[in-house]
């Protein structure tokens, strides 16, 4: 419709202003839920990238969920740690930040394989097992 390439428009020129039109972006379309589902298939046909969702009934919001989950840990990068015992903080933040693909006691401490955010590589640096 002209509305929806009327606000189109809008959106594209006020992230070209404050220099947002270079930085990778999803196109989530809210409010699916007052289209019919002519309107449904046309706009994902016009934006085949598009996340469609209703945030009043749900439709779609597993799906956004699932798509945030992956663009978040895309970036993260494999780790294998020994984290002595009487480091215990940080083997919580491997629980609350990392993913945690096994995790094993030996006599040293705690050996974990995980995925981490590139931005907590460092903290986690003294620990790497070496290969």
């Amino acid at each position: 419709s002209e509305k929806y390439d009327a606000q189109m428009r809008s959106v594209e020129e006020v992230l070209e202003q404050i220099g947002a039109d270079r930085i990778k972006r999803s196109e989530v379309f809210n409010k699916i839920d007052l289209l019919s589902e002519e309107e449904k298939k046309s706009l994902a046909i016009r934006q085949p990238n598009g996340l469609l969702v209703s945030a009043k009934t749900g439709e779609g919001l597993s799906t956004l969920l699932d798509y945030i989950a992956r663009v978040v840990t895309s970036q993260d990068v494999p780790l294998e740690v020994l984290i002595p015992f009487e480091r215990g903080d940080m083997v919580s933040l491997a629980h609350e930040r990392g993913g945690i693909v096994s995790e094993s006691h030996t006599e040293r401490g705690t050996l974990i394989s995980l995925r981490i955010p590139p931005a907590l590589r460092e903290r986690f640096e003294e620990f790497t097992v070496k290969k």
